[in-house]
């Protein structure tokens, strides 16, 4: 017994002592981190919050005989979005402005150098992601939003793929109203459009502009336009007019009539 207290008074006891201290210290400290994740990631859920992955969709539009378009929208992927930024300062970033976007401007914002990056590290996921594939090539604007939780129950960010041509719908909100969708949430989807559509067109004449004056078109694009072989096609689910009495106030706050 004399021997182990002399042991533990010696300075090599002190070091281990210390040292077992810290790793319980730090096991302890890692569990309470843990738990703290684990507990946001359930508050995410429970407020309708899934901004920590980001989801490729296209929208595909449908014309019968008689005029009548039909919206129809599929997913082509998804990743954490730490997997679409490995740059932690870039990943904090998409997620901050995110954040900023609202009902009546839904898409996430891209001015600057820092900007400019996040579209080009997104525009590499998406290629990537739905790859080279045996279907007709087309022009495929790339626009990255984040809708309100009305929009399939949660907050998300989303990549929207929508062909050039059909983008040119969503500049007349009377055509808009008319479209047939497969589920009455995706009203607020031919809302986002028309902003989509409208910041297109807000960017397609800046770079006209800069390009006129010999200027490179630095920082102006917040959308590209990508070559991509994607399918169109698609089962004919039923689908139904936009229940626009749901969307009352978000029209209103977009100065549109229901």
């Amino acid at each position: 017994m004399e021997a182990f207290l002399h042991f533990l008074a010696s300075p090599t006891a002190e070091r281990i002592l210390a040292s077992l201290l810290l790793v319980v210290v730090g096991g302890f400290l890692g569990w309470v981190g843990h738990r703290w994740r684990h507990f946001r990631s359930q508050q995410q859920i429970m407020q309708g919050d899934a901004r920590e992955v980001a989801t490729i969709e296209k929208v595909i539009l449908e014309r019968d005989q008689a005029g009548r378009i039909d919206l129809r929208i599929r997913t082509c992927g998804r990743d954490p979005v730490e997997q679409i930024f490995p740059n932690p300062a870039a990943r904090e970033e998409f997620h901050t402005r995110s954040m900023q976007t609202t009902s009546t401007q839904p898409l996430v914002n891209k001015e600057g150098k820092m900007g400019s990056y996040l579209l080009q590290e997104l525009a590499i996921w998406v290629c990537d992601k739905v790859g080279e594939e045996p279907f007709p090539h087309d022009v495929w604007i790339m626009a990255s939003v984040c809708e309100s939780a009305a929009f399939g129950g949660h907050q998300s960010s989303t990549v929207l793929l929508i062909r050039r041509d059909d983008l040119a719908i969503f500049r007349d909100w009377t055509k808009c109203r008319d479209i047939h969708v497969e589920h009455g949430g995706h009203g607020e989807r031919i809302l986002t459009l028309l902003s989509v559509a409208k910041e297109f067109d807000r960017q397609t004449e800046a770079v006209a502009k800069r390009q006129a004056t010999g200027q490179r078109p630095n920082f102006e694009e917040t959308m590209y336009l990508l070559d991509l072989p994607l399918d169109q096609r698609t089962y004919p689910l039923p689908t139904k007019p936009v229940p626009w009495t749901r969307f009352t106030e978000a029209l209103k706050l977009r100065g549109l009539e229901e």
